[in-house]
């Protein structure tokens, strides 16, 4: 077999940080823009503006696990003898996703007004404001969804740079446009109009970039029977895995609007919103690996275990410093961000959060290698079997602990996520015995995080014990958990950036 060139470590690595860079910036537009959204249009209507960004995202994941399918395949034959069979891939995932998503858009348009009228606790003067806009949001559904499926083709070929030049445009036109709008009206429906239309043309651009990465797609323009087999088999549980994960995770907020209120959405959706950014570091980071993982799985067993070693360190210990200074700082970020009264309602939540995130963040690890090792049943049926529990629990939990009990729950459920999935990881990959005994000693490191912001410490006081701590940290890593050839590594990079300076 041939080594791919395009899954070269400093290929990897580089389009790792072009990734995150793509996905940090939409954060800062975001982190200006929605205090002047939120005070611009009011907290009802930007609770229902809030789930129709949840909206696009989700259905951004309904592809039935194609796209994801499509990456993986695609990556497995960059290079190899059967290379020439890219182009029928391609095609037959693109017109499967296509007609999957119109469906679920036909069903979304019809249910919407039932929902929004008899379900959700909507004010009469918004609710044909936010009829019309998930109307509206229905149209955009096959968009939406075969967007995801191109990405991921450009994924698999490492083509990171196009990816998220559109990236960070997507995410600038979410918050800046319904900003500008609002200096004319505050009608939902103009604000959501303008984000459709801009998927849209976001959507065009990623499909021509599609289409210049390989030529030959215009020149094989078919539908292949033959893979929809492979496709379906993988695809067929990565699609309930895509289906009940995002479920689990947005259904709270729908619940929150239910069974509290529209305007209680914001003060559990903004914390959330703001925490989860820290996500961004394994997204960026495993967008990139999941072909090379597909790739190395198959062909090269020892670039794999490796990879996944790396990638298990690696962000254990970018997650610790960005979730740890969160939870210490809680109370005074939503101040200084939303001011008093709003950091008095959601502080305890963001605090939670922080570390549920931090779990979730962690799961990313062993979510993307069951994917990579072509394992994604044990994944669906966990999704399944969690979803219909987190429903009941949601409902017990709102009307007596209301929004800090949801976000115990998500910190429940994410740790639960966590240790359920490194367990069955390690049914297919082994390791030495003092690799796991460090992945604990790091664990038990990480729990100490939570002890300087979880007393009633002035914030001089809790600046000293952060700073102690993440030296403490910081050193302890690089003395046990980082390997002799990664020192080198990073002590070589450092000294060549110097000298060019």
């Amino acid at each position: 077999m041939q080594k791919n060139s395009i899954f070269s470590g400093q290929t990897l690595y580089k389009n790792a940080i072009i990734n995150l860079i793509g996905l940090v910036l939409p954060l800062f537009v975001a982190i200006f823009c929605i205090p002047l959204i939120i005070k611009g249009i009011g907290d009802e209507k930007f609770g229902v503006l809030s789930l129709s960004w949840l909206v696009i995202g989700y259905f951004g994941l309904f592809d039935f696990g194609m796209g994801r399918a499509l990456t993986k395949l695609t990556a497995e034959r960059i290079s190899q003898p059967n290379e020439e069979e890219i182009p029928g891939l391609f095609w037959t995932s693109f017109f499967l996703i296509t007609a999957c998503s119109l469906l679920i858009a036909v069903l979304v348009y019809s249910f919407t007004e039932f929902l929004v009228i008899n379900y959700f606790k909507i004010s009469v003067d918004l609710r044909v404001q936010t009829i019309q806009s998930f109307h509206l949001l229905a149209f955009a559904i096959p968009f939406v969804s075969t967007t995801a499926s191109l990405r991921g083709f450009l994924e698999a070929y490492q083509a990171f740079t196009i990816i998220n030049i559109i990236r960070v445009l997507t995410g600038i036109f979410a918050y800046v446009l319904p900003l500008i709008i609002i200096y004319f009206t505050t009608n939902l429906m103009v604000m959501i109009s303008f984000l459709v239309f801009i998927r849209f043309l976001l959507w065009g651009w990623h499909f021509v970039a599609c289409i210049k990465l390989r030529t030959e797609l215009i020149k094989n323009f078919v539908f292949n029977k033959a893979f929809i087999s492979p496709i379906l088999t993988f695809s067929g549980w990565m699609s309930l895995a895509n289906i009940f994960f995002p479920l689990a995770t947005y259904f709270d907020r729908f619940l929150i609007g239910a069974l509290m209120s529209a305007a209680a959405i914001t003060y559990y959706s903004t914390p959330m919103e703001l925490i989860s950014r820290a996500l961004l570091i394994p997204s960026a980071l495993f967008q990139v690996l999941f072909p090379a993982f597909s790739a190395s799985y198959k062909n090269f067993s020892d670039q794999f275990q490796s990879l996944y070693s790396q990638a298990t360190r690696i962000t254990i210990i970018a997650l610790v410093p960005v979730c740890f200074l969160v939870y210490t700082f809680s109370d005074l970020i939503l101040q200084l961000w939303l001011g008093q009264q709003f950091s008095m309602q959601a502080t305890l939540v963001l605090k939670l959060l922080s570390i549920g995130i931090f779990f979730n963040a962690i799961t990313h690890v062993p979510f993307y290698i069951i994917q990579s090792i072509g394992k994604p049943k044990f994944l669906a049926l966990l999704s399944i079997i969690e979803l219909p529990v987190l429903i009941l629990l949601l409902h017990f939990v709102i009307p007596i602990y209301g929004l800090n009990g949801v976000a115990l729950l998500f910190t429940i459920r994410t740790g639960s996520e966590l240790t359920i999935q490194f367990w069955y990881v390690q049914k297919f990959v082994k390791f030495p015995r003092d690799h796991y005994q460090k992945i604990i000693a790091l664990a038990m490191l990480c729990i100490l995080s939570v002890l300087p912001g979880s007393f009633n410490l002035s914030i001089s006081a809790r600046i000293i014990a952060s700073a102690i701590y993440l030296i403490t940290f910081f050193s302890l890593t690089w003395k046990f958990f980082i390997l002799l050839n990664e020192k080198e590594q990073i002590v070589n990079k450092f000294f060549s950036l110097y000298q060019k300076k």
